[in-house]
């Protein structure tokens, strides 16, 4: 597999991105001062797009990206290039579209949908916006794949005046994804082990 243009660099801590085996694992504890976990976030991005887009010919698309484009994918942002309160004027999506109204996209439209710290900025129901919005959007088959803080390990609502929701890794699993169940059927939950953020990946019925 030729590496997507600009990740290449992933390599060096993840063998073809896997991100569940990083070479060296001490590496990922969020704790240490050199520890890589936002590489293991953006490995995981890159490894669900190779499998879902890259191998099958699908497009993906990701939500909240800050502008930071996954390979294979159209990248959506809440704010314009202007506005955006982390990135500022770096913040370059393919389109501005508020992660909770997917309205402008088509129902089975993507095989791949991605959210790196998003789902708890989402205002509302976030059960209710996966179904009616995101699972909607995915094809069948269509994997969903998010990454969240965990509030067992950092305080979720005080990092951030922005954030909505706090969830621990087992309460998301069972007050989010359970209720989808008949939607979508779990892949892979809290498989990072980096003692910050969880992840989730559902591929839809």
């Amino acid at each position: 597999m030729t590496p997507p243009a600009g990740y290449e660099y992933l390599l060096e801590h993840f063998p073809d991105y896997d991100y569940r085996r990083p070479k060296q694992p001490e590496r990922v504890v969020f704790s240490r001062p050199d520890n890589i976990t936002g590489h293991q976030q953006r490995a995981f991005n890159v490894w669900w797009a190779i499998e879902q887009c890259w191998k099958t010919g699908g497009v993906g698309l990701e939500i909240g990206s800050g502008g930071v484009h996954t390979p294979w994918g159209l990248s959506t942002d809440a704010y314009s290039t202007d506005n955006h309160p982390v990135y500022g004027g770096g913040c370059h999506p393919h389109m501005v579209v508020p992660g909770h109204d997917l309205s402008v996209f088509g129902d089975n439209s993507f095989s791949l949908l991605l959210a790196n710290h998003v789902v708890e900025h989402l205002p509302g129901d976030v059960v209710q916006i996966f179904r009616q919005h995101w699972l909607r959007v995915l094809k069948p088959g269509g994997v969903l794949a998010v990454i969240l803080p965990d509030q067992t390990y950092v305080d979720v609502l005080k990092i951030d005046k922005d954030h909505k929701h706090a969830w621990t890794a087992r309460q998301f699993h069972d007050q989010v994804l359970v209720p989808l169940m008949d939607a979508a059927y779990p892949m892979e939950w809290d498989t990072l082990g980096n003692k910050f953020s969880y992840n989730a990946v559902v591929r839809k019925r």
